[in-house]
């Protein structure tokens, strides 16, 4: 036969288990992606052969977070940021029309800033929703003209709140390369 003092050391443990496990939980939440926010843009660069892997799950919005003029519902859930240097050519293609990844209909919106730096003023030079919906409904966007040796920003989101992995990327000259 258990004693009482047996029995109160056992429930002792299970309750201080379980005091632990609160405490410690909040911790082991899951973190957003290290591009979350624009100060923390990944780079992106021009190779003919290669794209970032890239994904919004467990990303945030921040209210100063722009909308894609041309994102349809004009909304923004789970942003994650890029950036490229404009080549001499001064014309870039930004895709994610790469197959594999879940996020299926992702939104890409393009940013020059006042001073070349994530904290100046962000003014859109391109977005894009969908390529050919609603056959593909993957995002790019085709910019002309743009500053040589300029600093751009790119936001990626998924439509309404749509999240998961994609493939992103940028292509000298504005034409996709296949």
């Amino acid at each position: 036969m258990r004693s009482k003092r047996m029995i109160w050391n056992q429930a002792e443990r299970f309750f201080k288990g379980w005091l632990l496990f609160f405490l410690i939980f909040p911790y082991v939440q899951a973190q957003p992606p290290v591009n979350d926010d624009l100060c923390s843009a990944q780079s992106l660069s021009f190779s003919a052969n290669t794209y970032a892997s890239g994904t919004n799950t467990n990303a945030t919005t921040l209210p100063a977070d722009p909308v894609g003029t041309t994102w349809i519902g004009g909304t923004k859930s789970h942003t994650t940021w890029y950036y490229f240097t404009a080549p001499s050519s001064g014309n870039v293609t930004v895709t994610t029309d790469y197959p594999g990844g879940i996020l299926t209909d992702p939104q890409v919106a393009v940013f020059s800033t006042s001073d070349g730096s994530c904290s100046g003023i962000l003014t859109e030079v391109g977005s894009n929703d969908d390529i050919n919906a609603p056959t593909n409904t993957r995002a790019a966007v085709t910019l002309t003209s743009l500053t040589a040796g300029a600093r751009y920003y790119i936001e990626v989101d998924g439509y309404s709140t749509l999240t998961g992995t994609f493939g992103i990327k940028v292509h000298d000259g504005g034409q996709i390369l296949t």
